[in-house]
């Protein structure tokens, strides 16, 4: 594949997450037209943290249902693989990390903005995770970008939840400009720097998998909906303490996959060592060998 077509790629997986992302931003600008002309850079006016809400686990407690505790658990089993084998497996790694992404954002957008079914929701859901996930494994280019991305995005996440304790965002721009421009440093930091970044991504985005997966089960995704509401510029809830417990986990098992990565699964043995010198001073001595013909 060349350089133009990977370059294609990756700006097609960037626009994918950019509009998964302003897409409910834009239905709901569209949808209070009639009373407020909001943009993107408009004054958040009536954004509010709603303190009355009850703090007691068995008033928040979910009613579970069958796909919803499918797609967590899997979440939980996808974020453990990430962060025991993510480097090790990369191909894998970046199979999984393309088809979970895909799928989460996808079926956001697809049950966000159309009626459809649930079979018809979960077929269209499906056959955008797969392209991705067979992206994302076959060109290696595109899984690092999106490792790095996915990276940046919920660092920011972090971010915007610890500003959001401090003041009131201004504007809608002000936390999508966090997420996108961590987003974008952390993917160029990982083309750039391959074994680094991609430890440190999948760690990452591995411990952020298992909290979401997590949050589910012990309070129906009230952290995550917290999240989204920032961003999307809604009123949210206050958080508990139960939602501080369930955010401990995102560190505790993002520093765990580092450990484990970086002095187990990752490191790099004496044969695969003297493998890689003697690949490059092969490489040297080619080039070498090139020249002087020329």
């Amino acid at each position: 594949m060349g350089r133009r077509s990977l370059v294609a790629s990756k700006f097609v997986l960037f626009l994918a997450v950019y509009l998964g992302l302003l897409c409910p931003i834009y239905a709901q600008n569209g949808t209070n037209s009639t009373t407020a002309n909001n943009t993107l850079f408009s004054k958040r006016k009536n954004l509010t943290k709603i303190e009355s809400v009850s703090c007691e686990w068995a008033d928040v407690r979910p009613s579970y249902s069958i796909i919803a505790a499918v797609i967590s658990g899997f979440l939980i089993l996808d974020g453990a693989v990430l962060c025991s084998i993510g480097y090790k497996q990369e191909r894998t790694s970046f199979s999984l990390l393309g088809f979970t992404i895909a799928g989460l954002v996808g079926y956001a957008i697809v049950e966000y903005k159309f009626d459809y079914s649930l079979g018809i929701q979960l077929l269209i859901t499906g056959s955008i995770a797969l392209f991705v996930s067979i992206l994302c494994s076959s060109v290696m280019y595109c899984g690092i970008f999106l490792t790095g991305l996915a990276t940046g995005f919920c660092l920011g996440s972090v971010v915007i939840v610890i500003i959001t304790e401090i003041h009131t965002f201004g504007s809608f721009a002000e936390p999508i400009l966090i997420l996108m421009g961590l987003g974008i440093a952390f993917a160029s930091a990982s083309l750039w720097w391959k074994r680094t970044f991609v430890i440190l991504g999948t760690s990452i985005v591995g411990g952020a998998f298992v909290m979401g997966g997590m949050d589910y089960y012990v309070e129906g995704f009230l952290f995550v909906e917290y999240v989204q509401h920032i961003i999307y510029g809604q009123e949210f809830r206050k958080l508990c303490y139960f939602s501080w417990i369930v955010f401990s986990i995102f560190p505790v098992v993002a520093i765990a996959g580092l450990l484990i990565q970086h002095f187990k699964t990752a490191k790099l043995n004496k044969r695969q060592k003297s493998s890689s010198t003697q690949a490059l001073a092969m490489n040297r001595l080619s080039e070498t060998s090139h020249q002087y013909r020329v």
